[in-house]
Order: structure tokens, then sequence, then C-alpha cells
């Protein structure tokens, strides 16, 4: 089963995929085939959809166009949301390959502007957006102007509602991710089969400190999860927690109801833990709020002088300096998307669109920039990761049959 991947059996592997995939689909959408309520929503749209892209020259392809775009910006984000956790912990954190740079480039926008009458949704999809959105409106503030105050010109209350869109449809792809570990562990313990991975969590790691704790945890999360299922996982679905897949398992171990954990996971990680990351964000990227944050920073390294002796052994720097480096780096990083003015980016259709033109400066924006070409490698080198679990799943089970 082992040598089942894409480099050395591919076409079985891609085999066992697909059957996978379309066995799973199949089962989740059979029930709509006979859902009343489905078709009365989705005919009458897709007849409306229909005419409005028959005539693009009128208002209504104004229509159509916008509900592309709007389809894509949501998958463009709730897709990074499950890239980010499924896999058992091995998914890509697209929250700092793509979530914090498009708040840092709202924000970004709202000091070049001076307004928030921008179109946010032309970062996805590989866009070369550059460092802010083109300003529709009113005239941007000058770059000899910057930082600009943008309490003063924007309430970073309106940019906290600019930015939680993505945001929210980002955690609930997160949520969605959460999923699989769930599933298998649900599975398992319905069928009345050992749990392999719950148990050799139970019983790793050493009996140092660090072992029994991690023991501890463990049992003390399946504890929690057995008497208070709904309020445990909300509570550990509502801060960034890198194990969360734990929880995930103990509650599928439990046979806890699907739509009891997932609704806990999806408030959690959908609405509280990102709202609380952008209030963070946004106070850290906008000009004023990020002095004022840095400089607590500085404070609180200034009080860590108890710990010269122990960086002066290990080589590092000392933590007075901390607050310097911190500084110098955080300014940096966001100077280089300021300096940066680039073409205003086109949308995904006119990037197919360049597809059937003649090479130029047109297609050259179908082209990812280096930064994108290696996000698009590690999104790659996951999606063949996964089609390669997958495989050797339905494989596993096929030969159980």
């Amino acid at each position: 089963i082992e040598s089942i991947t894409l480099l050395r059996r591919p076409l079985t592997t891609t085999w066992l995929f697909v059957r996978l995939l379309t066995k799973n689909l199949i089962k989740t959408l059979a029930p709509l085939s006979t859902n009343l309520w489905f078709y009365l929503l989705t005919v009458p749209l897709s007849t409306f959809y229909v005419i409005c892209k028959i005539t693009e020259e009128d208002e209504l392809g104004w229509i159509a166009r916008e509900a592309e775009q709007w389809v894509a910006f949501a998958i463009w984000w709730v897709g990074l949301g499950v890239l980010s956790s499924i896999g058992l912990g091995t998914g890509v954190h697209s929250g700092f390959l793509f979530l914090f740079p498009h708040v840092l480039k709202v924000c970004l926008a709202a000091e070049k502007c001076g307004h928030l009458d921008f179109d946010s949704r032309a970062d996805m999809w590989y866009s070369n957006s550059g460092a802010y959105m083109p300003c529709l409106s009113k005239s941007p503030v000058p770059k000899t102007a910057w930082p600009v105050e943008v309490s003063d010109e924007v309430p970073l209350v309106e940019i906290f509602i600019k930015c939680i869109l993505p945001c929210i449809l980002w955690g609930c792809g997160t949520a969605l991710g959460e999923v699989p570990p769930y599933a298998v562990s649900y599975s398992y313990a319905l069928a009345g089969k050992d749990n392999t991975a719950m148990t050799d969590m139970l019983n790793s790691g050493s009996n140092n400190v660090l072992g029994r704790m991690f023991r501890w945890s463990l049992r003390t999360t399946l504890y929690l999860v057995q008497k208070e299922g709904f309020i445990t996982v909300l509570l550990l679905s509502s801060w960034p927690n890198a194990t969360f897949d734990m929880c995930g398992m103990a509650c599928g171990y439990f046979l806890m109801p699907f739509w009891t954990f997932f609704s806990a996971c999806l408030i959690g990680k959908g609405f509280i833990k990102v709202s609380m990351q952008l209030i963070v964000m946004v106070n850290l990227f906008t000009s004023r709020r990020r002095a004022a944050v840095l400089d607590f920073f500085n404070k609180v390294f200034d009080r860590l002088t108890f710990l010269n002796g122990i960086t002066g052994r290990l080589g590092l720097p000392q933590p007075a300096v901390w607050g310097e480096l911190l500084t110098e780096a955080v300014n940096s990083k966001i100077s280089v998307f300021q300096n940066q003015h680039p073409e205003p980016p086109m949308s995904l259709s006119e990037r197919m669109r360049a597809l059937t033109n003649e090479p130029g400066p047109t297609l050259r924006g179908l082209l990812p920039t280096p930064w994108g070409a290696i996000l698009m490698v590690v999104v790659g080198t996951f999606f063949v990761t996964a089609v390669n679990q997958f495989a050797q799943q339905h494989a596993r089970e096929l030969i159980e049959k």
C-alpha cells in the first residue's frame, strides 16, 4: 500500500483517488436529489445567471461578472482555510502566507487612498496586486505624506469591517479542514475498531516532564470532551490551537454527533478566533497603532534584564535590543509593500481571456511572481500528498472488504 503514490504508481493512485472522490460526492449529493427546496433555489438562480451571462454588454452582464467574482472570492478563502488545517497537522498554514498579508494590504490601501473605496477582492488567485488595491475614487494620499494616521482618516472599526469577510470565510475553511480527523476517529469507533492514532498518542512520549504533560493534556481533553462536549470544542477552537486535531479525534472517539462538533468548531474558528486575530492585525498594521504596539514590546523587553546571563551564554542578543530588532524587522517588511507601485491587477476573467491573445504585456499578468510561484509549489506539494493519502486509504478499505 505504501507504494501507491503518484510518483511510483500514477495510474493506480489516480484511479483510487477518483473512485473515492466520486463515491463521497455521490454520498453527499444523493440527499439533494430528492430535496424540493434544492431545486426551487438552484433552478431559478441558474436560469437568471445564464440570462445575465448571455447579455454581457448590458447591466445584467455586470451582475454575472460580479457573481463570478464573489464565487471565486469565496472559493479562494474557504479553500485556503481548508488547506491550513486539513491533513492531521500537515496542512499549509495559509494564514501566514495569504490572510495576514491580505489584511496588511488593506491597511496600507487605507493609508494610501485615505478611504476604503477600493476593491479588496483583487488580492486572490495569485493576482499581482502588489502593496495596495487601486483607489476607485477621490485622490490618493501622496507617498511623501506616509505614514498617515489611519485612525484620523479611516476608523479602525471600518477597516475591521472591510477585512472581516475573508477572515470569516478562511476561518470557516479551517473548520471544514478539521472534519477528516473527526470522521476517521468516528468511523473507527462506530465500527468497534481500535483507533491506532488515538492509542499511539495516549501511549506516546517519554517519562520526562514534557512527556507526562502531553499525556495529561490529552487525557484532560478526552475527559472534558466526554463531559462537556460542545463547550469544550468551542473553547479549544476559539484560539490558535496547533493541537486541535487531538480534540477532533477525541470527539470522534466518543461518537459526538457531527453537527455538535462542527457547529462548535465553526463558531470558534470561523468567528471568535478570526475576530480576535483581526483586531490584533489591524492594530499592528496601521501606522499609529503599530508604533504603540511596538513601544509596548520595547518596554516589556527592557524589563527582561534577568535573562542577560542566559542570552550571553547562548550567544544571543540582549533582551534590551530585542525591541529594536523587532521594530526594525516589522517596519522593513511593511516598507517593502509600501515601496511597490503595481499596475492595477487584472480580474480573474481577464487573466483567463489573456490566454487567447498574442503574447505581450497582458499575457505577463498570467505569470506568477516569484513568491506566487513558491506558493504554487507549496500548494501543489500538499495536493500530491493529499491524493496519495486518500488513495492509500481507499486501498485499505478495499483490502478489508
